[in-house]
């Protein structure tokens, strides 16, 4: 039997607030190198003080350099007066890169506008293997083990996106990426008397076409940044990469160190950056992301591993600010084959962390994996271009990380109005999970279609409102699962609690033959695994999980009249135009009542608020405010919730009657799930579905 396609939820925890690196922490990594060398190079957080909020805010880039100006000078004269010199400085950023001593830390550390000081990290390139060159991609290997196919084939590919890619030289004329780069930049610093620029002309910043592709014939500097180039957007007419309708960004932050001790374990001379550098890039994506439409960073670098959210990076900030913006950022879990740590900077809660898999489907065995993994993309012996014109297989999370990447502004492109948050729910939602052998979590893989389906609200898994009634109501539900493959198959249902989205069990079907159908009575049904107390009357979210094509239909018996009506609601529901709920019944109609059930599919508890109109009229009646909603849960409001809700006396004279025959209902909230409306006969107890279910997705 196939392989069950399955679903696994994430819980992704982020916030906008920036945890401030804790000065204790600093200062105890920073006079390590103080004792060490004299000096320590460290990075500065400019306290913003009231312009904080509106710098933190979605404003422009030259709005920012004003509020980071004035910040700055505020604090330029007491920098002055104790030899503390700005080294490196951002236009954007409130932050300062400089060199001091055990006196000059204490200083700053007592300073009103300083909010935080952070040790200077360096970082690699997070490549693990190179394997032998290629003159012609092969026609069966693909850069992307991935549905990316059928995403291409609805015409989704990537266009009018761009993905700032921050690596260390890219191969531009390469023909999978001839005519793909945009807005070139380097940042490669030259520093001490063992490290230096990398930028064509000797220095940084250098922008300008070119910039970033200092690539001798006979060096490997531009191997890594061109094989990752090339597979988030490549496109030679015959070989793809991820997005290859996009175009990108090339941002050169790799400088050459000849000190052996900071090189190690790589060969002396080597290719390294700095958290200073990727600072800089940071801050001219900042600049420049309106410009070339940037919707996603890709960062394939790692620096030292971590086992929990490293939120004490200064870089936390910034790409807070940029996802406020739109701006997904993307990087390589690291190739340590470590299990419960990954690299900086994907550590940063807010950035998506890719781990690789191997051509099994299987996690790589030098991925770095753990809970702060969110997604998992094939990294092993990926096979993509090369500075020498040709292509060259390759292996490592910096593979994986640029395939999500493209998957990213794929997903963008096929839904616009996506944010971050949207994007990275589908895709951790949508995967199928993967874990490593001896751990008991799993990480969800990365599926591109499955995703936009997910986001166009057109995939078809999941049933919500499933009531679990026995005769006694007089009711009794089932559900019918139709098979319309050629090959026998079997679903796998996960039972959720509505009120509070906790999982309650999971069942199995029987074999279901082709082109048939097999019902589930849920007073039949006998969850395995769970502790949780169901009860009669209780009410269901249910994930179907299977490995054949058909449907599952939600079907409820009323013993009185022996009708059968279809309560189905799925995600395959149609988006009602503006949002709209029409012929609500109100308010002591005689015959019947409605129901409206929200469902909450977001990752966050959400308030719901809608307004209520004459449906005759359009007279405004009221603000609806209800309770909020967890994730995973759903929320019934009901014809008499709404009575209680409008104040007679407010309403028009001769506009209002008790008997008013419609309502109509707009949801106008930031609330992502859907709504269906039920129609309960008063006389019969019978229950229709009687609107289209409707996208509550507010962009």
């Amino acid at each position: 039997m196939p392989q069950l396609k399955k679903n696994f939820y994430v819980l992704l925890v982020a916030g906008f607030s920036m945890l401030m690196f804790s000065l204790a922490k600093a200062s105890t990594t920073i006079m390590a190198e103080i004792e060490q060398t004299g000096l320590a190079r460290v990075i500065v957080h400019i306290d913003q003080g009231e312009g904080y909020e509106k710098w933190s805010r979605m404003v422009s880039s030259d709005e920012q350099k004003l509020l980071v100006k004035t910040a700055y000078n505020e604090l330029a004269d007491e920098l002055a007066v104790n030899g503390i010199r700005v080294d490196k400085s951002y236009s954007t950023l409130p932050f300062f890169g400089t060199k001091v001593n055990e006196e000059q830390l204490e200083y700053l550390k007592s300073l009103d506008g300083v909010a935080g000081i952070y040790p200077v990290l360096i970082e690699r390139k997070t490549q693990a293997i190179s394997g032998p060159e290629l003159k012609v991609l092969p026609a069966e290997i693909k850069p992307t083990a991935i549905d990316i196919s059928e995403t291409w084939l609805r015409g989704y590919e990537g266009a009018g996106q761009s993905i700032a890619i921050i690596d260390g030289g890219f191969y531009i004329n390469h023909p999978m990426l001839k005519n793909k780069a945009i807005g070139d930049a380097c940042f490669s610093a030259a520093f001490g008397g063992d490290t230096f620029s990398e930028c064509p002309k000797g220095q940084s910043p250098q922008i300008e076409k070119g910039a970033a592709s200092n690539c001798a014939f006979d060096s490997s500097r531009c191997d890594h940044g061109t094989h990752v180039a090339s597979l988030a957007v490549g496109n030679d007419g015959l070989n793809f990469g991820v997005a290859r309708g996009a175009n990108f960004v090339p941002v050169d932050v790799f400088s050459k160190v000849t000190n052996a001790s900071i090189c190690f374990p790589d060969p002396t001379p080597c290719q390294l950056t700095d958290s200073l550098a990727i600072l800089d890039a940071l801050n001219y994506v900042n600049e420049k992301l309106e410009l070339y439409n940037i919707g996603v960073v890709n960062l394939s670098i790692g620096g030292g591993a971590k086992i929990q959210a490293c939120d004490d990076d200064p870089r936390k900030f910034v790409i807070n600010m940029l996802q406020a913006k739109g701006v997904i950022t993307v990087s390589s879990a690291g190739n340590q084959g470590l299990d419960n740590a990954i690299n900086a900077p994907a550590c940063i809660s807010n950035v998506v962390a890719v781990g690789a898999l191997d051509d099994d489907g299987l996690v790589s065995s030098f991925s770095n994996f753990g809970p702060l993994v969110n997604i998992l993309a094939p990294g092993e012996n990926i096979y993509s271009a090369n500075t020498q014109g040709g292509f060259t297989a390759r292996s490592g999370t910096s593979m994986s990380s640029a395939i999500v990447a493209g998957a990213f502004a794929v997903i963008k492109s096929a839904v616009p109005l996506s944010n971050w948050k949207d994007i990275k729910s589908a895709v951790s939602l949508k995967g199928a999970p993967v874990g490593r052998t001896g751990l008991n979590y799993s990480i969800p893989r990365l599926k591109v279609n499955e995703s936009i389906l997910y986001l166009q609200s057109l995939d078809t898994d999941f049933v919500t409102n499933v009531n679990n009634y026995d005769d006694s109501f007089f009711m009794e539900s089932k559900l019918s699962f139709y098979n319309s493959s050629s090959d026998e198959g079997a679903v796998v249902l996960q039972f959720f609690d509505s009120k509070d989205g906790e999982f309650i069990g999971s069942w199995n079907s029987e074999l279901i033959p082709p082109n048939s159908s097999r019902d589930l009575f849920l007073r039949d049904v006998s969850f395995k695994s769970t502790d949780a107390e169901v009860s009669v009357g209780s009410a269901f979210n249910v994930f179907v999980e299977s490995d054949f094509e058909g449907g599952v239909q939600y079907l409820l018996l009323n013993a009185i009249d022996e009708t059968v009506v279809n309560l189905t609601s799925c995600r395959d529901h149609s988006v009602f135009p503006q949002k709209v709920v029409p012929n609500v019944y109100p308010l002591g109609d005689r015959n019947f009542s409605s129901i409206l059930l929200l469902y909450n599919s977001g990752d966050e508890e959400q308030d719901i608020a809608f307004d209520v109109f004459n449906g005759s009229t359009g007279e405004a009646l009221i603000r609806f405010e209800g309770q909020a909603i967890k994730p995973g849960s759903s929320y019934e409001i009901t014809s008499d919730d709404l009575e209680l809700a409008i104040d007679v006396d407010r309403i028009k004279p001769g506009s209002y009657t008790s008997q008013l025959s419609r309502l109509t209902v707009k949801f106008g909230s930031n609330f992502t799930g859907h709504v269906q409306h039920l129609v309960k006969n008063k006389r019969s107890n019978a229950i229709t579905e009687f609107s289209e279910r409707c996208s509550f997705k507010i962009d």
